[in-house]
């Protein structure tokens, strides 16, 4: 049965919460409570945004004027307005990251400026350097 707003079937997402991802390069998904993509090429560029749940590229490609589809949001069990807020949640995520990658880097090297103590000895960091390393490497990927 075709995804409303789509020609995609949804078998194509089978069972469990997860995103099919028909331009997907490299990388791979696991449907467990959630989605897991790791990228080893670079991703469509954004922004991103979402009609019901489907996730397309907002601004049209310059070749084609089109805007690419980049995810249809699905999930067994779940109820449309959760696959569309999933959906919605997925691009607010994805057209951030850029700008919220950045803030920390920037708030960690102030953080060991403002407070000399922060970095001591390797091993021996201020708590809160180890969380925004912990984010800035998340956010980074492989």
């Amino acid at each position: 049965m075709p995804l409303p707003g789509t020609s995609h079937d949804r078998s194509l997402v089978g069972s469990g919460p997860r995103a099919a991802c028909p331009g997907a390069r490299g990388g791979e998904a696991d449907a467990g409570a959630g989605v897991v993509i790791r990228m080893t090429k670079a991703h469509t560029s954004g922004p991103w945004e979402a009609r019901g749940i489907v996730i397309h590229r907002a601004t049209p490609d310059s070749d084609t004027g089109a805007t690419p589809l980049l995810c249809v949001v699905t999930g067994e069990g779940t109820s449309s307005d959760e696959d569309e807020a999933n959906a919605e949640f997925i691009v607010r995520a994805c057209n951030s990251h850029d700008a919220l990658l950045e803030v920390a880097k920037k708030a960690r090297a102030a953080l060991v400026i403002a407070i000399p103590w922060a970095i001591r000895e390797p091993g021996e960091t201020n708590p809160i350097v180890v969380a925004l390393d912990a984010a800035i490497s998340k956010a980074e990927g492989p």
